[in-house]
């Protein structure tokens, strides 16, 4: 969360009730069920995880303000100051549960890792947050104003509102089973004025800014704002989208099966594209920066109607061997299953061809290059 952004009980009760309200859908994708130990991963101030009290379920409530931690107690709950990223808990809950928390948690991957340890095994991780597009146009005028002030606006946004490829990749490689992911537009009417949310929720955008700078930053922006997301009543209407989903810790495949073993694949041209990701392997693949030295690149028509229709390019990038220490090409090297390298093969096209290479970095990767110019070792 920015260091920025600070929560006030009674700010947030007046401002933004609609959030507790509005989370019985991924209460009831969440079932509780009498006695379940349940971890309330950013609890607020606990209007919501009370309802999980009174279904008769055992709660520990966690947030990283200590001033809705207070308020939480106030309603009699078991709640503590706690980072989700830093939980200590190992194979306590039967189910995590997050409602509109977990888009303030720009290192994903570090919570995910500690949600898996805090559930025993067949737990659920069932959650509710900003998806992809939330907000967007409350995003760009926040961003935008600031721009115009010679700031980068870019560099004060809180929020990670991923896709639910993105999401879902992370939770499977931290060993989660997922149940179900989705996108869910939920265009929200606000309490009152657009600046009470702005406020309460995009404080760091205007940390910076004091007095009469702060209040001509935030009317710049509502006047942006209004004809985009002020009703004919005068409702303000906020462009919502939610990520839901639910996903199951598993028992951890064991990595000597075939099928599950590691293998780097080096792309440096249509297999980074998640369109292409989505439809040969049914997930987006994680990687990182490398380059493939000794090979210079340049584009090859396809004139497969199928390979064409999935990556939306009349023109792929092809590698061809030069062996010159000079050129090199960028790219991004993906772990990959087995199977998954085969999906690859049935992708790419002649004269692409799979060869095994030495990667910048040093790692041995596959990687497509121009067949009809490879180097034989």
């Amino acid at each position: 969360m920015s260091s920025a952004q600070t929560w006030d009980p009674a700010n947030y009760a007046r401002h933004a009730r609609f959030v507790s309200d509005l989370g019985s859908p991924v209460l009831e994708l969440l079932a509780p069920q009498p006695g379940e130990r349940i971890l309330d991963l950013g609890c607020g101030d606990g209007v919501l995880t009370k309802q999980l009290v009174d279904l008769g379920c055992d709660v520990v409530a966690v947030d990283s303000s200590a001033a809705q931690v207070e308020a939480a107690r106030k309603l009699g709950l078991d709640a503590r100051v706690m980072s989700g990223e830093a939980l200590p808990f190992e194979a306590e809950f039967d189910a995590v549960f997050s409602n509109a928390v977990l888009h303030w948690i720009k290192r994903a991957d570090p919570m995910i890792a500690a949600v898996y340890r805090s559930l025993k095994p067949g737990g659920r991780f069932v959650a509710e947050c900003g998806g992809d597009g939330c907000v967007q146009k409350i995003r760009t005028a926040l961003v935008q104003a600031l721009d115009r002030r010679g700031m980068d606006g870019e560099a004060h946004v809180p929020w990670y509102f991923p896709t639910p490829g993105d999401y879902a990749t992370r939770l499977e490689r931290a060993g989660f089973r997922v149940d179900s992911i989705a996108l869910v537009p939920r265009p929200t009417p606000l309490p009152g004025d657009i600046i009470g949310w702005l406020e309460t929720f995009a404080q760091s955008f205007f940390d910076g800014l004091s007095g009469a700078a702060r209040a001509e930053y935030l009317q710049e922006v509502r006047d942006v704002l209004e004809p985009q997301l002020r009703d004919g009543t005068g409702t303000w209407v906020a462009d919502y989208v939610r990520l839901r989903f639910a996903a199951t810790r598993t028992t951890p495949v064991r990595q000597h099966q075939s099928d599950q073993a590691a293998e780097f694949l080096f792309s440096y041209g249509t297999l980074q594209l998640e369109v292409v990701q989505m439809a040969t392997f049914g997930r987006l693949l994680t990687g990182t920066a490398d380059v493939l030295p000794g090979f210079e690149a340049s584009l090859l028509e396809i004139d497969d109607e199928a390979n064409v229709s999935m990556s939306g390019k009349t023109h792929h990038p092809i590698a061809r061997f030069t062996g010159r220490a000079a050129d090199s090409v960028a790219g991004t090297v993906l772990t990959v299953t087995a199977e998954e390298l085969r999906s690859a093969d049935r992708y790419e096209v002649a004269p692409y061809e799979r060869v095994a290479v030495t990667l910048g970095s040093g790692i041995r990767a596959w990687v497509y290059v121009d067949g009809r110019r490879v180097a034989r070792h």
